[in-house]
């Protein structure tokens, strides 16, 4: 339970990322170990940390955490600390989830916290905020109980759990024969070392022809390995349908599983012209399994200041840049890097853009700030704002991307004809003037005969007098070849009226 101790006292605290935790294989019994640390100023105790599987009286599996004094640990033969342990979220809180220990502990000895959150059970948002992106960060502080320590200490260690990820197409021909009771087997070698890991066997079962995937584990060699798996169907335009997914650990006890497929036989039949080209059905699987422990290292070790880095382990995908003297007036400044790596590292996002092809996490505040648009949608009740998602349809996934570069760092980068004129709608689109503005002197700076009539256009739809001006001027400089181009006789045939328009002026000239 939580304590009222002084936690203003000198301590020391590590903080132990665990990469792909989410294919740790805990629920097979196994733990996982922090690699070892020593801290100099509680007499130079040699320490890590576990977690270890826990049975809850709801029959969920969750974990605990174990602090371990090593048995070849230097310092007395008993040492009282006072101890706090606690799973960080995705914003580097605790919200809640931590422990707190006095006790004096041996050599070979160790202090329990047994009361975080089952890894079952719990939501998906939940299970998001504790492991972003697959990743989990457990914190630890330590205190002497008798005397003083004059400086605090921080240390950041890391375990790498190996995740080999894997997909390929499974071609299931003489489809339409396949009868009840008759399995086809297809195995999942390891690319590492080639040997078997899953056996799939694809059958139809059941009355209603439900297509079945069993998954059989083929690896006697490993107790437990974590495993999941997505399975679709690529039809004759070579689209990809996805029609099952699974996710599972094998271990002594548990040796196989099935998904059982959204399509029945019936129902590829019925569509066979879609989806079976010659008889063939095409099986897209995409699967990734653990492969172990790969390392575990100290990346830092630091007593007597709280360095950048301790912010780093907080928020584990966040690499802060850190402050440097510079008189370069066109080198961004720290606060502008480090706000360019929130966003390209996803951390503390509270909103999403999603397109047709790609979903953009950012931040509400910046977007508000840059675009009186999307500060609109947020100071109301629209339904966007109650699903923390904006979905935007008539921009491109590219565009989309540019236009999030341009609020956090107010950089341009690799514009072409196209992308920038797509940019300027787009930043028009979201009053984003300054974004237009140079998307606009992009246009203007780059016009020729190829593709003036359609900066004409733009600049016509988005009221650009600036660009509408230059777009004119260059036309009736080079008036002959314009008025003679196909380009020329679209602008007619889509807008008539700004073709009139133009030709006035020359007229007048």
């Amino acid at each position: 339970m939580a304590s009222n101790y002084n936690f203003e006292r000198k301590g020391f605290t590590i903080t132990w990322i665990i990469d792909n935790f989410k294919y740790s294989t805990l629920k097979c019994r196994e733990s996982v170990r922090s690699p070892t640390f020593i801290v100099d100023t509680i007499e130079k105790t040699k320490w890590n940390l576990f977690l270890y599987p826990t049975l809850h009286y709801n029959l969920e599996e969750g974990f605990s955490l174990g602090l371990w004094r090593m048995s070849d640990s230097k310092g007395p033969p008993r040492i009282k600390i006072d101890c706090e342990c606690a799973l960080l979220t995705a914003h580097g809180g605790v919200d809640g989830k931590y422990g707190f220990r006095e006790k004096e502990v041996s050599k070979n000895d160790s202090v329990f916290f047994d009361s975080f959150t089952p890894t079952c059970g719990i939501s998906a948002d939940e299970l998001e905020n504790f492991f972003p992106n697959g990743t989990l960060t457990v914190r630890c502080k330590m205190w002497k109980c008798s005397g003083e320590i004059n400086n605090d200490g921080y240390c950041t260690a890391r375990t790498h759990i190996g995740v080999e990820k894997k997909s390929s197409i499974w071609s299931i021909r003489n489809f339409s024969t396949l009868e009840k009771g008759n399995e086809l087997t297809y195995r999942i070698n390891s690319t590492l070392n080639d040997k078997s890991i899953v056996t799939l066997k694809f059958s139809v079962t059941g009355e209603d022809e439900t297509l079945q995937v069993r998954f059989i584990s083929s690896d006697s060699e490993v107790e437990s390995r974590s495993f999941s798996i997505k399975l679709s169907v690529l039809d004759s335009k070579g689209d990809v349908v996805t029609c099952g997914e699974a996710e599972f650990l094998f271990g002594t006890l548990v040796k196989e599983s099935k998904c059982l497929l959204t399509f029945t036989k019936k129902d590829i039949m019925r569509k066979k012209s879609q989806y079976l080209r010659d008889d063939v059905l095409r099986l897209l699987y995409e699967c990734a399994f653990s492969t172990g422990v790969i390392y575990g290292e100290i990346e830092n070790t630091n007593y007597g200041w709280f360095p950048p880095q301790t912010a780093k382990a907080c928020l584990p995908h966040l690499k802060l840049a850190e402050s440097t003297a510079t008189t370069n007036p066109s080198e961004p400044s720290v606060l502008k890097r480090n706000i360019e790596l929130m966003l390209h590292e996803s951390v503390l996002c509270d909103v999403k853009l999603r397109t047709g092809a790609e979903t953009f996490p950012a931040h509400w505040f910046i977007l508000s700030a840059q675009s009186p648009v999307f500060r609109a949608m947020f100071e109301s009740d629209m339904k966007e704002k109650a699903q923390d998602c904006i979905h935007i349809e008539d921009v491109d996934a590219d565009t989309v991307r540019r236009l999030l570069l341009y609020m956090y760092t107010d950089a341009c980068e690799d514009l072409q004809w196209e992308s920038a004129s797509q940019l300027y709608a787009a930043a028009d689109k979201y009053q984003i003037l300054s974004l237009k503005n140079e998307c606009s002197s992009f246009l203007k700076t780059n016009l020729d005969a190829a593709n003036v009539c359609e900066a004409l256009m733009i600049a016509d739809l988005h009221h650009d007098e600036h660009l509408k001006s230059a777009s004119s001027e260059f036309i009736l400089k080079h008036d002959k070849k314009i008025f003679n181009s196909d380009e020329w006789k679209r602008v007619i045939r889509s807008n008539g009226q700004l073709a009139a328009e133009t030709m006035l002026h020359k007229l007048k000239d």
